[in-house]
């Protein structure tokens, strides 16, 4: 048995923390690159600190301790949702790579004269 296998074998919660963090780690650093580039377009624009820490927590604020604020807010990006489903759903390929190699063997030669090999 080797140290790798004693590992996986000794921790199996390890590794559904492994695969979740993982998985978890893409949608954490687009928001964090959100965070940071609206921060430096705040900066840029107004060119204080003060600025950007009260649009922040203007944010913060509207979003979870205003009475309906987080219901606007599920409201308001129930569009963009839709968009980026649309968008990944529409633009999948049809056929994956093995298939589509498949079908371009199989088919019938456009040129009468052309032999495929």
């Amino acid at each position: 048995m080797t140290d790798q296998t004693a590992v996986r074998e000794s921790a199996p919660g390890r590794n559904l923390l492994l695969r979740i963090l993982d998985m978890m780690s893409m949608p954490a650093l687009a928001i964090l690159t959100a965070f940071v580039l609206g921060a430096l377009l705040i900066l840029f624009t107004s060119g204080s600190f003060t600025t950007l820490g009260e649009a922040y927590w203007g944010l913060v604020r509207g979003a979870f301790f205003k009475v309906r604020g987080f219901s606007e807010s599920i409201v308001a990006t129930i569009p963009y949702i839709l968009l980026s489903l649309g968008l990944a759903v529409g633009s999948r390929p049809v056929y994956s790579t093995s298939a589509w190699k498949a079908n371009i063997r199989s088919a019938p030669s456009a040129q009468p004269g052309l032999v495929r090999r």
